[in-house]
C-alpha cells in the first residue's frame, strides 16, 4: 500500500525521463477496480502536468472510471478475441464489456490505443484479423493499433502456483507471423503501430 504523496515523490524522480510526453502508466491486473482511488492520485498527476495512461481490458464502466477518465489523457484497451465465443473460450468471459469500453471511449472522444495479442491457434487466423479489421473501420477515437507477439514470460509463475495454464504449449509466434497479421490489418486501417 502507498498513498498519494509515496507514488508522487518516486514521479517526480522520474520526471526528467518524461520527455515528449511521457508520464505514468497505470497496468495490472486491472487498475480500474481501483478507480476511486486513482481519481485524486491522477488530479495531481494531471495538476503536475504528467500525462496519465491506464493499460486495461476495459471490462469496468461505471461512475468512478467516468469521473477518472477526464484526468486520464490515453487508454490502453485490448481486444482479446473479436469473436464473443471465442474469447468466452479464451479468458472464460464475454468480450461483450471490453466493447462497451471502446464504445464508451468513442462516444466521449476520447484518445485511446488498443492492444492486440497475437497467440497463434487463438488469435492469428486470417478470418479473425480480417474481423478485427472490419471493426477498427468503425473506429474513429482510436489512435493506434499494436500487435503484441504473446509470449511466455509468465508461465513459470502459474507452475509456482500450481495453476494450469491453457495456452501452456502454444509457441510464441514468429516475426514473420507478427508481419502477416500486420500486413492485413494494414489493409483496414493505417493506425497500425
Amino acid at each position: 500500500m502507498m498513498s498519494d504523496e509515496e507514488i508522487i515523490e518516486i514521479v517526480k524522480k522520474d520526471a526528467p525521463y518524461f520527455a515528449n510526453g511521457g508520464g505514468v502508466t497505470f497496468s495490472g491486473g486491472e487498475p480500474l477496480l481501483q478507480a476511486r482511488w486513482l481519481i485524486s492520485l491522477c488530479q495531481k498527476l494531471k495538476a503536475m502536468n504528467i500525462n496519465v495512461c491506464i493499460d486495461t481490458n476495459g471490462s469496468i464502466i461505471n461512475d468512478d472510471v467516468k469521473e477518472l477518465q477526464q484526468y486520464v489523457d490515453y487508454f490502453l484497451p485490448d481486444i482479446k478475441h473479436i469473436h464473443d465465443a471465442e474469447h468466452q473460450k479464451m479468458t472464460g468471459h464475454s468480450n461483450a464489456q471490453s466493447r462497451k469500453f471502446i464504445e464508451y471511449m468513442e462516444e466521449i472522444g476520447h484518445p485511446y490505443q488498443i492492444n492486440y495479442v497475437l497467440v497463434p491457434g487463438y488469435t492469428d487466423s486470417e478470418e479473425n484479423l480480417r474481423a478485427t479489421g472490419e471493426y477498427l473501420t468503425t473506429l474513429k477515437s482510436m489512435t493506434r493499433f499494436e500487435i503484441l507477439p504473446y509470449h511466455t514470460l509468465g508461465n513459470y509463475k502459474r507452475k509456482e502456483l500450481w495453476r494450469k495454464y491453457e495456452l501452456e504449449n502454444v509457441p510464441v509466434p514468429s516475426a514473420t507471423d507478427v508481419e502477416k497479421a500486420e500486413e492485413i490489418i494494414k489493409e483496414y486501417t493505417d493506425k497500425i503501430f
